[in-house]
């Protein structure tokens, strides 16, 4: 869970991560795109179930699939036992909503 703590940060200027938002979401660190907040305030729709079967398939609840750094991500948790799938959506669901930077508009 690390990884997506550093990944689904807002950073400061200088790339660090700012207090209190890590998890909140904010630019792809990659230069491209958007990472999603998945606390309570990005994932308060989704079960646990959502986001074991994300990380066992790369598909999300409304039919699309994960794309970018992500899809390394699923191709390594789809292969964990189910039950390490189960904890890390419940410590996703365990924790609080944060309110993260906004996506620049489309």
């Amino acid at each position: 869970m690390i990884a997506c703590g550093a990944a689904a940060a807002f950073r400061d200027v200088l790339g660090g991560l700012k207090g209190g938002q890590r998890f909140a979401g904010g630019p792809n660190l990659e230069g491209e795109g958007w990472v999603p907040n998945i606390t309570q305030k990005g994932l308060a729709k989704w079960s646990a179930k959502d986001i074991e079967y994300l990380l066992e398939t790369g598909e999300l609840p409304k039919g699309d699939s994960v794309g970018g750094n992500m899809r390394d991500v699923v191709r390594n948790t789809s292969q964990l036992p189910s039950g390490d799938r189960a904890a890390m959506a419940a410590y996703l669901k365990s924790l609080p909503p944060v309110e993260g930077p906004r996506p620049p508009p489309k």
